[in-house]
């Protein structure tokens, strides 16, 4: 199998963690992105949290529902890639603050996270996002 990022329905790692997109697919890609070795070692060892050593990118998440996912997949052992270019709800503007709101409270939880701002509506700023990821 080639290497990149995973997509929902797929299981392909960019790196040696393995990446999960979060973003139009939610919880899917969340609920759905251990390995079934993973699942195994969930079964084995229920103290084991099912996201441990994966990294995730959620975008959107500096408000609602992304929001609440980064949370929870952070509350799941996922290095967190807060992706938002906080933006208003018609698309305009851009603040820094909802996704470094969000990865203050990831990191006051005991989690790990960055925040990204780069947009995915284009290629190459899409492309800096998984890079984040990967770094």
């Amino acid at each position: 199998m080639g290497r990149g990022p995973v997509i929902p329905g797929r299981r392909e790692a960019a790196s040696p963690e393995s990446i999960t997109t979060i973003g139009e697919y939610g919880f899917r890609a969340c609920a759905f992105g251990a390995s079934r070795n993973d699942e195994r070692k969930q079964r084995e060892n229920p103290k084991t949290k099912s996201l441990q050593d994966k990294v995730v990118i959620v975008t959107g998440a500096g408000r609602g529902i992304g929001r609440e996912i980064a949370l929870l997949c952070a509350a799941e052992g996922a290095r967190v890639v807060v992706n938002d270019p906080g933006g208003a709800a018609d698309g305009s503007g851009s603040s820094a603050t909802p996704a470094e709101e969000v990865v203050e409270e990831i990191k006051k939880r005991g989690g790990i996270a960055v925040a990204n701002f780069e947009t995915v509506a284009e290629a190459i700023p899409a492309s800096r996002i998984v890079k984040t990821a990967i770094d």
